[in-house]
């Protein structure tokens, strides 16, 4: 019961707060934007975009795999790709930088005809950028989903095993990622 309260409280506190917080993010956004379009360059394949994801959990952004936002119904039209907590993206700098970038390779995406949209749910009363995919088109980047727990095993082990492993991991990985399952965006 507590829980089922809890959602209901978070749907009403993002379905009130998201305008106001979608606003200050892009707000906030505005600088790091127009510097990271001026040296961006379109992404074409999926496997760009994972390799971008992994860039982000590396540098210790906090995401969610799956929607933070707790519900009574079930969407089948859309499939979560990520969720960060705003204020985690507006009160850092560094991390301003890393999702310029993500923001960019969103719009390529969105300019090659994905449907791609964010909203703002929340979870214990923390509110969350989230981006979702129209469910017809989670082909494009389900890849992300199956190679996550590549991403998250590496990380774990950066500082400590070798960097020669390290190394090691992330070529298995490129491997794995840009192999025949490589999804072409553009």
């Amino acid at each position: 019961m507590m829980n089922h309260l809890q959602a209901q409280m978070d749907a009403l506190n993002a379905g009130m707060q998201g305008d106001a917080e979608l606003s200050q993010l892009d707000s906030a956004m505005a600088d790091a934007l127009a510097a990271s379009k001026k040296v961006y360059r379109d992404i074409t394949k999926e496997s760009e975009f994972i390799l971008l994801i992994k860039k982000l959990i590396e540098a210790d952004i906090p995401m969610e795999r799956f929607s933070p936002e707790v519900s009574t119904k079930i969407d089948y039209d859309h499939m979560h790709i990520i969720s960060i907590k705003t204020q985690d993206i507006i009160n850092n700098e560094s991390n301003k930088s890393y999702f310029a970038e993500f923001l960019c390779q969103i719009e390529t995406m969105q300019r090659a005809g994905l449907n791609i949209n964010r909203k703002i749910t929340c979870k214990n009363n923390e509110l969350y950028v989230t981006y979702e995919i129209a469910g017809s088109q989670w082909k494009y980047l389900e890849n992300l989903g199956r190679y996550w727990d590549d991403i998250i095993y590496i990380k774990e082990r950066i500082g400590s095993w070798p960097n020669q492993e390290i190394d090691e991991l992330n070529k298995k990985f490129l491997n794995k990622i840009t192999g025949p399952h490589d999804m072409i965006i553009n």
